[in-house]
């Protein structure tokens, strides 16, 4: 395996186009920040296509009740379709209609929406809607997914989410996430079994060696706050050396 940050960067732009992760190896020397951009370079230009039509399904559920416009959305339009509407809906509207659409297929629609365009809509539904949804996600292991929302929900809703997560999805849902300020709040709620667990799940990680582990996990512990990184360094020694050594180096380098 590659450098573990960069082959993460991959598979998220595999989930956006719809591909193997081993389809886009050649962007392996490539930079994660690089892979990042032209992540968000395809979002938008996939969010933007065909916006015409989009904007005129959303329009036509305007004009029918938000039971039928769910039904439309569940029996006609599928999940793909319907996460690009969404963007196009009054928030209201929105937030309406997902109330009468079921669990499962608000989590298939969670895995094409850009979160950018549904924050307004994700503030107005229910906790307990948002928490069903986002274990299922986890149920199905699907971590990107749920990385693309940690910070668009709290941190009580993000952590109800992961009740039954082990080490080693915690360790993956955070290297996944796009704004590691937003673990913070959540990494605080963590028990001391739970932090031990997160740093023990870097060995071996998805084949990764330790030095490639000890990298990433530099990256997460420079997005928390100080006080957050002296409680995570204090379980360094639940990771290989390599990890503890670097995780240990880096909390003291940034008192």
């Amino acid at each position: 395996m590659g450098d573990v940050l960069r082959q993460l960067e991959l598979n998220k732009l595999a989930r956006i186009l719809a591909v193997e992760p081993s389809s886009l190896d050649v962007l392996l020397a490539s930079d994660p920040d690089d892979i990042r951009e032209l992540r968000t370079i395809v979002t938008e230009r996939l969010f933007s296509l065909h916006g015409g039509r989009v904007a005129a399904l959303a329009q036509l559920s305007k004009k029918v009740p938000a039971a039928i416009s769910a039904k439309m959305a569940e029996a006609a339009f599928g999940p793909v379709l319907s996460a690009r509407i969404a963007g196009a809906l009054d928030p209201a509207d929105a937030a309406k209609m997902s109330a009468l659409l079921s669990p499962e297929f608000l989590a298939q629609v969670s895995r094409d929406v850009d979160p950018a365009r549904v924050a307004s809509i994700i503030k107005l539904l229910p906790d307990d809607l948002i928490i069903k949804v986002g274990r299922i996600l986890l149920r199905e292991h699907d971590t990107i997914a749920l990385a693309r929302f940690v910070a668009s929900v709290s941190p009580a809703v993000v952590t109800a989410v992961l009740e039954g997560a082990d080490g080693n999805e915690l360790l993956e849902l955070a290297l996944y996430v796009d704004d590691r300020a937003a673990l913070d709040s959540i990494i605080a709620e963590f028990s001391d079994e739970r932090l031990s667990a997160v740093l023990a799940a870097t060995k071996g990680f998805h084949g990764a060696t330790d030095k490639e582990m000890a990298d990433a996990a530099v990256a997460l512990v420079a997005a928390l706050t100080p006080a957050t990184r002296a409680r995570w360094s204090t379980f360094a020694d639940q990771a290989p050396p390599a990890v503890a050594k670097a995780v240990t180096a880096a909390v003291a380098a940034s008192r």
